[in-house]
């Protein structure tokens, strides 16, 4: 038996998330000044993540760090070697997928089947996006409409729906989902082809802010936080996601001049 670590969060997985977000971040501050306040810094967001048991902030964690690194870096074998370590860690913490027979304490193997119960929250959301596809049914409610229509979960723990994308289709429609993730996903992009030129002071800063706003974009497909005004995963996403902005577009100025 294991306890899942909350940290200041009642949500093992918040925790893991945040941590994973910051990670690139802080990884980046370590390496640019070595101290033992950065040192310690760096542990305690490694710890957090790893005790969270969250399968998902590891994978989005080793993710952001293979992006950090091939930015900075500009080494494809640390980025393959770094992917390689990726999905050999998720086949072993989706044991059941690919059948790895490790400890229970390592696999989580009693949550494991339908990703800890998200196709069943997904399902119930897609049934009810198709009822109202255009208008949705509130923005605010995500965490109250299972409950109202009486929704019957075997797997599923929880009000949300563990998806943001769902969650704002769910909420809004599926135009003002579809229109904040294309832009997300267009910027991502265009960032990523702009950064490759980064030769400012900057680079190391902007490379890590990347990485974590792609970690953050992966995780919203498992988890609802991206509407959540003030929550413990939003203030630091759209942090990082404002200061991204600024140095790729300090970026783009620099190379106009």
């Amino acid at each position: 038996e294991f306890t899942r670590f909350t940290g200041i969060t009642s949500n093992p997985n918040g925790i893991g998330i945040f941590s994973a977000m910051i990670l690139p971040v802080v990884f980046w501050n370590f390496r640019r000044r070595k101290n033992t306040l950065n040192l310690f810094l760096l542990a305690a967001v490694i710890f957090s993540f790893f005790y969270s048991f969250s399968r998902n902030a590891f994978i989005c964690s080793v993710l952001g760090l293979s992006v950090y690194f091939y930015l900075s870096a500009r080494q494809h074998g640390a980025f393959f070697f770094l992917v390689s370590v990726f999905l050999i860690f998720a086949m072993v913490l989706y044991a059941d997928w690919f059948g790895v027979l490790l400890p229970r304490s390592l696999t989580r193997l009693e949550s494991s089947d339908f990703l800890s119960g998200r196709l069943e929250a997904w399902q119930a959301a897609l049934e009810l996006i198709r009822a109202h596809p255009f208008r949705g049914y509130g923005f605010g409610i995500e965490e109250l409409v299972f409950q109202h229509f009486d929704y019957q979960f075997q797997q599923h723990s929880g009000a949300y729906a563990h998806n943001c994308f769902l969650g704002l289709a769910l909420q809004l429609g599926w135009i003002p989902a579809v229109v904040i993730y294309l832009a997300w996903f267009i910027f991502l992009i265009r960032s990523f082809f702009r950064l490759m030129w980064v030769q400012s002071q900057y680079g190391a800063l902007a490379f890590a802010l990347y990485a974590s706003v792609l970690s953050a974009f992966f995780t919203s497909f498992f988890e609802s936080w991206f509407y959540t005004a003030g929550g413990i995963l939003a203030f630091p996403f759209f942090t990082f996601m404002m200061l991204l902005m600024r140095l790729v577009e300090f970026q783009k100025s620099a190379r106009t001049v």
